[in-house]
């Protein structure tokens, strides 16, 4: 992600915590990390990744609003696994291909 500090985070390490972010912030989230503490990394933290809006947010990871992003984000991943799953299955169905165990 190049260097970039937002609020509190150098390049992808959270020096500090955002209390909390706005709804319409979030919703640009892509992706999450959990960041350990080593090196430079002195606190724990989630680190949300906004690419469309180049920014990043740290959070504390027991807030119960970090806490109800990461799910969030973590069904958006699982919804999207499914769906592409589910595409494939139909896709080779169509093309006539046998799909193993059938």
């Amino acid at each position: 992600m190049g260097r970039c500090v937002v609020a509190g985070a150098f390049e992808d390490c959270c020096l500090a915590y955002h209390r909390r972010a706005r709804l319409s912030l979030l919703r640009h989230a892509q992706s999450y990390h959990r960041q350990d503490v080593s090196g430079s990394c002195n606190l724990p933290a989630v680190i949300f990744f906004l690419p469309q809006k180049n920014k990043m947010v740290c959070g504390r990871p027991g807030d119960r609003w970090v806490r109800a992003w990461m799910k969030i984000l973590d069904a958006r991943k699982n919804s999207q696994y499914h769906h592409s799953t589910r595409r494939n299955f139909q896709e080779g169905l169509r093309q006539g291909n046998e799909m193993p165990g059938m």
